[in-house]
Parts: structure tokens; sequence; C-alpha cells
């Protein structure tokens, strides 16, 4: 896999220290950058990926001031949760200090997109794509409009107003299989395009914090 720059201004949100080998060791938790959300679990890093403990999970990427309008995407790794509420996904606008956040989540039967208010979990989208080993997931928000896709393709664009700010991150919930991301990417709208990527990470080739490369780039 090639590498590819990121600019200057651009940092990597590493989940943990890479070993020398480039790889990452198994651990509880992530990075001292990663923050587990109020109320609920945090992910662990397993086989340089991270994965769910126990149900439900989800960390933040508090090692940055995001703005309202922001992404966040991940890369999807099969199996599945089964279903039903479960599966795992990119999370954006999550409170410092409550279960609050905008989630979309993949499962073996569907994708889900929810707003999450003080613990209250009120799903605003779905769709009947099941998502395959490596695909990209994404998330936007912007002002009251909340986009999320597969591999480019948009599943479900809605309007709500639950949530205004927030910080960027991942959600899982899984009963039966783990659930398991890769390769995250936050990013905001200031230069008025399509989203510009603030931070990345690639836990399956292991790239150290702080690194100007990345492997396996997000599209």
């Amino acid at each position: 896999m090639g590498c590819r720059a990121i600019a200057p201004d651009h940092e990597q949100a590493g989940f943990s220290a890479a070993a020398a080998s480039g790889y990452r060791a198994d651990q509880a938790g992530l990075s001292a950058s990663w923050t587990t959300v109020t109320g609920v679990n945090t992910f662990n890093i397993v086989s340089n990926r991270a994965s769910t403990g126990f149900d439900p999970t989800a960390n933040r990427y508090s090692g940055a001031t995001w703005p309202n309008d922001q992404y966040s995407q991940c890369a999807i790794i099969t199996p599945l949760p089964l279903g039903g509420g479960e599966g795992c996904g990119p999370a954006g606008r999550i409170a410092t200090a409550a279960t609050t956040m905008y989630i979309a989540i993949f499962n073996s039967a569907d994708s889900e997109m929810y707003a999450v208010v003080g613990g209250s979990y009120t799903q605003i989208g779905s769709s009947g794509t099941v998502a395959t080993n490596g695909q990209i997931a994404y998330l936007s928000m912007v002002g009251t409009t909340i986009v999320y896709k597969l591999a480019g393709t948009t599943q479900a664009s809605v309007t709500d107003s639950s949530i205004a700010s927030g910080q960027a991150g991942i959600f899982g919930a899984a009963s039966t299989n783990n659930a398991i991301v890769d390769d995250w990417e936050g990013g905001d709208f200031g230069g008025g395009g399509g989203g510009a990527p603030l931070f990345r990470q690639s836990l399956l080739n292991g790239i150290g914090a702080g690194g100007k490369f990345f492997n396996n780039p997000l599209g």
C-alpha cells in the first residue's frame, strides 16, 4: 500500500504508540488523545484495530477543538454484529459530558443512523445496504443536515437539530461478534468544499503518533 503526505497543518490521531515493527500492541483503551464517551465503554486495540469490549462502546477524539460542521469516517471490518440496533461506524458531535452524539452503524442486516441525546437513541435514518469488509462509512453534520454514506453512496440524508456541536469519533454496539473499525478520519468543511481532513489514523499499518504519512489512505 502506498503512502501520501498529510499537509503540515493536519495531525495524526494516534490510537496508541506504534511498536518498532510498525504494528500496534493489543491494549485496553485507545491513546491519550481519545476519551471514552460518558455513559458507555471504551474501544480497545485488538490485532491493530479498534474493537468493542462491552456494549455499547464509543470514543471521541479529544485532542482538538472541533468545528460544529464536521465529518467522521472509518473502515468497517467484518464479521459484523448481527443487527437490530447493533453495529459499528463513525460518530460525530459527541458531547464531552453526556451520552449525546450522532452515529451511523452498520451490521449484517442493514445500516442505521441515530441521534443519541442523554442516552436516548432515536433512529433518524436507515438503509438496507450491508457493508462489506473494509468499506468506508462516512457521517457528516453540516448545520441541521445529517448525512451518512457507505463507499461514497448516500444511504440517508435528513434534517435534525437535536445536537449542534461536539467532537468526532467512533461507535460500536454488539452482543455477538465484536464491532471492529479501522482507518478513522475526521475533518471539517471550513474550506467550503467537500470536507478537509484534520486527523487521520490507520491502525492497520500502525504509523506512530505525530507522523506525517499514513498507509492505506482513505478516499
